[in-house]
Formats: structure tokens, sequence, C-alpha cells
């Protein structure tokens, strides 16, 4: 199975038919702009929510994922959400934020423990794990997500790991993983081997 990952949209959905890949499962990473343009998706795509997806119409928009889970077919793990560092500006201005734009403790704990429990052969995320991010990004953050990302790395290191949220694209390998950093709008295709295992 051929899958295309998609970087941040931030709402330019009227781009997105030329970046969709017909013979592939087309998945989003977060930042799709859910809330902040009217409008249908195309047909077929799946997401993941960011922190600029609103948490509450994500869930009921056709093709999301789910706040996290596993898709056991493609041994991959989801897990959205994330956080807003201008969150405090964009309350001043009057703009659109969400206190629930991030997993909650508990959830992610119970991220933690599936990741743990399955040991995907990938991850698809938001945000990236916290010490990956400072170190290729150069960008430090202590958001819950990205400290629960970075537990979850160095419980089981995946073949993959795919997110969004940095605006810009970056592949490196550390150890034995696969790090996909992509920018917006940008495109990574992965030939997934299909598993009968959960």
């Amino acid at each position: 199975m051929l899958y295309r990952f998609i970087g941040d949209v931030h709402g330019k959905v009227e781009r997105l038919p030329a970046v969709l890949l017909s013979e592939a499962t087309n998945i989003q990473l977060g930042d799709l702009g859910i809330g902040f343009f009217p409008g249908d998706l195309p047909i077929g795509l799946e997401f993941i929510r960011g922190n600029h997806d609103n948490p509450k119409l994500s869930r009921i928009t056709p093709g999301y994922m789910g706040d996290y889970g596993y898709r056991a077919s493609a041994r991959m793990l989801f897990v959205g959400g994330g956080e807003s560092i201008d969150a405090l500006q964009r309350l001043y201005r009057n703009m659109p934020w969400w206190p629930d734009e991030e997993l909650s403790y508990e959830e992610l704990l119970q991220v933690i423990s599936l990741h743990t429990e399955i040991q995907p052969n990938i991850v698809i995320s938001h945000e990236g794990p916290r010490e990956i991010v400072l170190e290729r990004m150069a960008i430090s953050t202590r958001s819950r997500t990205s400290t629960a990302l970075q537990f979850m790395l160095e419980a089981h290191p995946p073949d993959y790991w795919i997110c969004g949220h940095y605006h810009r694209t970056e592949k490196f390998m550390i150890g034995t993983t696969h790090f996909i950093f992509l920018g917006e709008l940008d495109t990574f295709d992965l030939e997934v081997a299909e598993s009968n295992i959960a």
C-alpha cells in the first residue's frame, strides 16, 4: 500500500488537489486549518489535527483519523495535537486558539503506553520528539506533546517518524529511525507492506 503524507496546509485547501496522489492513501499531518476555511475537503483525504485545527470540528469532519490510534495494517501509530507558541498573542489579538489543542496528560500517557506495547514501524504526528526537534531543527520546545513523543522514541525507535509543524522540510536518519519533517504542502511517499498482525 502506498501512502502519501502531506505537511501543514494552513487553510490553503484550494492547493490540496495538486498534491494528492490518486493511487495512494493520502494523510495530512495537522494544521489543515479546520475552523479557518469554509467548504469541504477533497474526498478520500485523511488527517490528524495540529494546533491550528479546531479539535471539536475536527472530530466531526470526514477523514479525521482520531486524536490518536493505531492502524494495524500499516503498523502505524498516529497522534495529533500540538502546542501554539503564539497562544498568548493569538488570544490578545482575538484570534482562534483552543485550550485543548494538545492531548491531555492522561491521553498522552495512554499514547506512550500504546506505543511501548505495540512497537509500531511508523509514527506520524504533528509535532516531533523534543530532543530531535532541538538537535536537528534548532527549535527549543517544552510542550507536553513533544515531551511525550520523546518518551515514545526512547521506549521504541520506529523505522519512520513523519511529522509537520515546523514549516520546513528536513529528512535525516538518527540510529535506525528515518525522520521526515514536512514543510507546508510538501509530501513524502512511503510504500508500506500490509500486515495482518495487530
